[in-house]
């Protein structure tokens, strides 16, 4: 599959008054229908990097081709023709209504006088329907939610066509709701017309769910990019090498950065999902340790003689069961048993003793 975009010894930084370096050495390929997230602590270089991609800054150095040709040598015209970008930057046409901030998106097509014909028209149509907002067609851009707003802003980036979308941080600000259906919307755009999509954010949940390949920029700018399949990087330990810093750590099995807590006591837990999974993550909250679990190091897997060890250091047992009025957790230390029915109760009892 050819890359639609290519980076060759790529250095990317700025030329003010002297040149300032972000970042060197970077080699991608970013192929059509694939949705790649571009990942990185604050500073890494990102937004940089998304700016040279679209041509819009121009590199320090390397090789940038698009479609083959070295992207210094195309017009700012048959760049957008090519390349869409959704920037963090404030909107400053909110007095525009929705249909006339998709229609600027046909620009590098209809030229000055903005005069649209019918393939224009079919485009912003299709963009709008793709998005589920021809329904704000006729409403101001500034009063519409920021989940709206980031639909309306990439909706004009699919009407301005091409086959690569870059998108800096398109779910900041947004509700856990409007974040999922946006990462999801920018995958069946990659998938469905074959475009190469790249976000940069730091949403690291939506990225293990939603992208094909990762890019990571780690802190320090001398260390490499790396690239890769999302699962790949995790289990081959690129994810937490890229972002991990004390006292964090990376937990494999649940993908997720935590703080490793003090360790108060240690508990055996036994039962079925999903009530097993919410009590460990409540007594990990609170320093008690699941014996055996390997969530509580972060461990791919624990051995049975491992397992075995650990249970001998537990000091009580939790088992949970499912009941016609709900859950039920059984307690019991030594002779001591007790019954609960929700997890603050069990989690009293727990704080109590350890």
């Amino acid at each position: 599959m050819k890359a639609v975009l290519e980076a060759h010894n790529l250095s990317i930084g700025y030329r003010y008054r002297q040149e300032t370096l972000v970042r060197a050495g970077i080699e991608l390929a970013l192929e059509p229908g694939r949705l790649v997230c571009l990942m990185g602590p604050n500073g890494a270089g990102k937004s940089t990097l998304l700016r040279t991609l679209a041509g819009v800054q121009l590199p320090l150095g390397g090789e940038l081709l698009l479609q083959g040709v070295p992207i210094e040598k195309l017009s700012q015209q048959e760049k957008a023709r090519a390349i869409s970008l959704v920037l963090t930057d404030p909107v400053h046409s909110a007095n525009l209504r929705v249909l006339e901030v998709v229609q600027l998106g046909r620009y590098p097509h209809t030229g000055w006088f903005g005069s649209m014909g019918e393939v224009d028209r079919k485009a912003v149509e299709k963009a709008l329907d793709d998005t589920e907002t021809r329904h704000l067609a006729d409403r101001k851009l500034y009063t519409l939610s920021d989940g709206q707003r980031q639909k309306v802003l990439i909706a004009r980036a699919m009407a301005q066509g091409g086959q690569l979308l870059l998108l800096d941080e398109p779910t900041a600000h947004l509700d856990l709701v409007h974040r999922i259906q946006i990462m999801h919307l920018l995958r069946g755009v990659a998938q469905e017309q074959q475009k190469a999509v790249v976000v940069a954010t730091h949403e690291l949940d939506l990225a293990l769910q939603t992208a094909d390949r990762l890019l990571l920029m780690p802190h320090n700018a001398g260390d490499p990019m790396l690239e890769g399949m999302p699962e790949d990087l995790v289990l081959n330990g690129s994810l937490e090498q890229a972002f991990s810093r004390e006292p964090f750590k990376f937990d494999v099995q649940t993908g997720r950065f935590y703080q490793p807590l003090p360790q108060k006591a240690s508990v055996l837990l036994r039962g079925p999902e999903p009530a097993r999974y919410w009590t460990e993550q409540v007594l990990r909250r609170h320093g008690i340790v699941v014996a055996g679990s390997p969530v509580t190091t972060g461990a791919v897997a624990t051995s049975a003689s491992a397992a075995d060890a650990a249970a001998a250091d537990a000091i009580a047992t939790i088992e949970v069961q499912q009941k016609a009025v709900g859950w039920m957790w059984h307690y019991q230390h030594g002779l001591f048993e007790q019954q609960f029915f929700s997890l603050a109760g069990l989690l009293k009892e727990l704080c109590k003793r350890y």
